[in-house]
């Protein structure tokens, strides 16, 4: 790729991010505002914004825009949009699908400001067809219990100086995307476990990434758990779904700051 067609990408890339950002604060104010439908309309219009950025790197790359952490936070805002319209119509509230855009319009910011070289490598692991349904069905499940995460958190904060009891049906929302989100994760975990066969000879191999996924799998069965047991414990319930995100967030960025991650073999952007 020449420095010409290096810096038309980084501006088509960062003009598409704008746009989708553009759309989704509006669609913000639009909510604030009770104009529900005006705010689908922009969310939706941010969403091809996203949709065409990923077509448009897959074709000038030659490769799923799947490497590198700034094309998997693509893939992440490209389907929040997607579970918040979904929500929209089975469980219309405001301050869900707010909570929603606002995260997308976080991943559109980080990489604005943070942006990344996009090149046409692919490193030989990455050359499986197990590649791009483990990071699809990942992204997805990852959006699906983030979101769980990051509502139960607004629950919390919001009973706590309410000084009120968190309504029951809050928690069927969340279970709701938990049910979702937990059978993807554990399909993404086997799906990567036949890739490493098929590109490092073992199933598993303890890797930093590999144990904090096993980590964040149990926590999110441990709140399944205590979701079907203790179903009074509402605020208990929201807490563990908050740790279990924060293991989410680890997995996927913090593990990659670790001096043990020097040697991951789950390193593909070097």
């Amino acid at each position: 790729m020449s420095l010409n067609d290096s810096v038309n990408t980084d501006l088509i890339i960062r003009t598409a991010l704008c746009g989708a950002l553009a759309m989704w604060l509006t669609a913000i104010l639009s909510y604030v505002f009770k104009r529900s439908r005006t705010g689908l309309l922009f969310m939706l219009t941010g969403w091809l914004c996203v949709v065409a950025l990923l077509v448009f790197l897959w074709i000038n790359l030659g490769r799923p825009p799947m490497r590198t952490m700034g094309e998997t936070k693509l893939w992440f805002a490209c389907f929040l949009p997607v579970i918040a319209a979904i929500l929209h119509f089975k469980f219309p509230q405001r301050a869900v699908t707010i909570l929603i855009l606002f995260l997308a319009c976080v991943m559109c910011v980080k990489d604005i400001l943070s942006p990344e070289a996009f090149d046409q490598t692919m490193r030989p692991a990455l050359r499986s067809p197990w590649f791009i349904p483990h990071v699809v069905v990942y992204m997805v499940s990852y959006s699906c219990l983030a979101l769980s995460g990051l509502i139960a958190l607004w629950n919390l904060v919001t009973a706590f100086f309410k000084n009120e009891e968190i309504e029951p049906s809050k928690g069927t929302i969340l279970f709701n995307l938990v049910q979702i989100g937990f059978p993807l994760m554990t399909m993404g975990m086997l799906f990567g476990a036949f890739w490493a066969k098929e590109a490092w000879t073992n199933y598993w191999s303890w890797d930093p990434k590999e144990t904090w996924a096993l980590i964040t799998w149990g926590a999110y069965a441990i709140y399944i758990h205590v979701y079907w047991r203790m179903q009074k414990s509402v605020k208990l319930q929201m807490f563990i779904l908050v740790l279990a995100t924060i293991a989410l967030l680890i997995t996927w960025f913090g593990v990659s700051m670790l001096p043990s991650a020097a040697q991951s073999i789950h390193t593909y952007s070097k």
